[in-house]
């Protein structure tokens, strides 16, 4: 189900007094969709050089429908401005460089053994968050469109649909040797 485009959404962390607020859903550029945030650390606003609220494209992604905010031992956040990664031990942000592009909007992430991986229509993300590292494999718009992911025991996986054949296939990363073991071609 959608959020509601005409009120704000908070999403509090379960582990520490964190709070990411979508505070208005706007449309700062045309066709460019986003929403306004804050986030607050112990009932404070977080100022940060990465984190310009008034600039005109500073927002989360449009679609937040499947977001999750905390990795599960708490110890960091995930703030879907193109990718932030929050530790909430030493109040640090780290800014991720990514390929984002037209038509590759985000579907959800998810946090599994000390990783956070991000899904997008046509890019996933892999954090290493102990680590601080990135892979990131992102494919042409005529090439592949992603839908969902699910972890089943050591793999992570990536249902897409190859946009020539129509048929749906997997991509899969291995969490015990932390790399892709196919790749799409």
């Amino acid at each position: 189900m959608p959020l509601a485009l005409d009120k704000p959404h908070i999403f509090e962390s379960k582990f520490k007094n964190i709070k990411l607020v979508a505070t208005e859903f706007d449309e700062p550029f045309y066709g460019y969709t986003l929403w306004r945030f804050r986030l607050y650390v112990n009932e404070k606003l977080y100022i940060h050089s990465l984190l310009d609220y008034n600039s005109k494209g500073c927002g989360l992604e449009a679609n937040l429908e499947k977001f999750k905010l905390d990795s599960g031992d708490g110890a960091f956040v995930f703030i879907p401005y193109g990718l932030l990664v929050f530790n909430t031990n030493d109040l640090s942000l780290k800014k991720y460089d990514t390929e984002i592009g037209a038509n590759n909007a985000f579907i959800e992430n998810e946090f599994w053994d000390d990783m956070l991986f991000v899904l997008r229509q046509r890019s996933v993300w892999v954090v290493d968050l102990r680590e601080e590292t990135l892979q990131q494999k992102t494919y042409p718009f005529d090439k592949l469109k992603f839908e969902k992911m699910w972890k089943q025991g050591d793999i992570v996986n990536f249902l897409y649909r190859d946009k020539k054949t129509g048929n749906t296939q997997t991509l899969k990363y291995s969490l015990e040797n932390k790399n892709f073991k196919n790749d799409v071609v």
